[in-house]
């Protein structure tokens, strides 16, 4: 159901426009994607089928589209440097050779703040 409704965004005439626009300034049009549950996340990362489903409609997206790269914001809330572990890295690693094109990726910091 949320694909339908970004997808309909995406095929606008207004969008299109406005990615257009952004392209002849020379500008970058990333597509997001996002996910911000620590479950989901590691359940998405342990399945290889699950990976290649989003690796490939995440590629066939950014093609049709003509997007320039796609931007990850896959939140961990729990611990944001788990995005630095070995099987998120490869998880990236798969989203750009499955021809993502730019990878970029958000992260969730937390400020502590009764620090001194």
């Amino acid at each position: 159901m949320i694909w339908d409704i970004q997808s309909k965004k995406l095929n606008s005439d207004n969008y299109i426009n406005l990615k257009n626009n952004i392209t002849a300034t020379g500008g970058k049009n990333i597509l997001g994607i996002e996910l911000f549950d620590d479950k989901g996340i590691d359940a998405l990362i342990a399945s290889n089928s699950a990976k290649q489903n989003l690796y490939n409609e995440v590629r066939d997206v950014v093609e049709t589209g003509n997007f320039d790269g796609v931007n990850v914001d896959f939140e961990y809330m729990s611990s944001p440097i788990r995005m630095l572990d070995d099987d998120f890295v490869g998880f990236l690693d798969g989203a750009r050779a499955a021809g993502w094109r730019g990878v970029s990726v958000d992260i969730f910091c937390q400020y502590d703040c009764k620090r001194k």
